[in-house]
This record gives structure tokens, sequence and C-alpha cells, in this order.
């Protein structure tokens, strides 16, 4: 039994509910309009672990204005990160690309499937203020994403900085571009280890046991710099 997972427009924390079978509709574009639906991978989460992805607008055109996920079991939970200002809508608390949060309390490796709903790039709302005895938070980092297939036994793919810029944190996921959750067995075969440099984080990927071909797994290597 799979799991459906809901954050309305722009709720921070989402929840878990018993959903129906693979194939049900999801909600990121419910009541929104020019809204397009885009799924992303199945990303590993792994036992008592925590998952972070970041899934895109198509081409970055457009922006967030609804998110909703599906997991594979009711002790996932899932969050999304939203930038600060107001009021909270899409241009302002999101952008391009939404980066998802998601942590698991069982004792097995588990999987969330994130969605989100692109609208048609718009204005976003303005700022807020800061006193005058208080400094605001810097601009965003930047995230550079590179993901790939998983296709030999042992593998690198390096997500680099551009010119100037300095690696501020970095992160990995394993995935499964698979319409239906991977099973658990074959998540466990596939091992990242993440090595960070100054300018750029690097993924290297091992496979142990072998994996169909049918299972069409993916890394993602994110570098947050500034």
């Amino acid at each position: 039994m799979r799991l459906r997972v809901v954050l309305a427009s722009l709720v921070a924390v989402i929840g878990g509910a018993v959903f129906a079978p693979t194939g049900s509709a999801t909600a990121e574009c419910h009541g929104i309009k020019d809204c397009v639906s885009v799924p992303g991978p199945w990303v590993v989460v792994p036992a008592h672990g925590e998952a972070t992805y970041l899934l895109q607008c198509p081409g970055l055109k457009g922006i967030v204005g609804g998110l909703d996920a599906l997991a594979t079991s009711p002790q996932v939970r899932a969050t999304f990160e939203g930038r600060l200002g107001s009021p909270v809508a899409p241009g302002t608390t999101t952008t391009r690309f939404a980066i998802f949060h998601a942590q698991s309390s069982a004792d097995t490796a588990q999987a969330f499937r994130p969605y989100i709903g692109c609208i048609p790039t718009s204005g976003g709302g303005a700022r807020s203020t800061t006193s005058a005895r208080a400094t605001a938070p810097g601009t965003p980092f930047d995230f550079w994403m590179k993901q790939a297939a998983v296709t030999r036994p042992n593998q690198t793919l390096t997500s680099a900085c551009k010119p100037g810029e300095k690696l501020v944190s970095a992160w990995s996921a394993v995935v499964f571009d698979s319409q239906n959750p991977p099973d658990s067995a074959l998540a466990s075969r596939v091992h990242v280890a993440l090595k960070r440099a100054a300018a750029s984080a690097t993924a290297v990927i091992s496979v142990t046991g072998g994996l169909p071909a049918t299972a069409r797994p993916e890394v993602q290597v994110v570098a947050v710099c500034g």
C-alpha cells in the first residue's frame, strides 16, 4: 500500500494519509489557473534517515504554485523549503524550483515522489522590510544540480559552482525514474559517497548486487554555492 501526502499550495508541512493505488490524482494544480503538473521520480529515504531532492519547472520556465507528494509509508514526513517574504505566494515564497526534505521513522528504506505545479512567471509580492537595528538575510544561495542515470557498477557525478563562487553545502539523492515505487531491496543496492571540494561536490556511486534495466536508478547531486 502507498501513502498519499499533500502539500496544499504553499503549506510548509505535509502529513500522511492512506491514498489510492498507483495512478491516483495528485493536487499540486488544484484550483490553480494555467498550471502544469511536474512529477518527480521516487526518492529513496533511508531507514530512520533523511532525503533531500530538488525538482524544477521544465526549462526553469514558470514558478512553483502548488506542491504534492506520494510516499510508500505513513512514517515518511516531508516539507519544502520556502523563501522569506510577504505575502506568502508563488514568486515570493517559491521560485522556479522546489526543494523537498523527507524524514522517515521506518525500520526499512522508504521512498517519496514529489510533485510541483508550475505556472507562468509573474512578479511576486513585495518583500517585507527589516528594522533599523537588524540586518536582512543575504540573497539566496545558488543551487547547481546534476542528475544522471546509474549505468555502471562504479561511476561519479560532479556538480560545480560557477566561477567566483564557493561551495556552502551539498547533498545527493538516489532516485528511481519509474511510475511505481522501487522495491526496498533494489534501493539498498545503490550507494553514494559525497565528496566536497572548494567549489564542487562529487557523488561517488557504486552498485552492489546488480539492478534490472527496468529499475531506472538515477543519482542527483546538488552543490549549494555562494
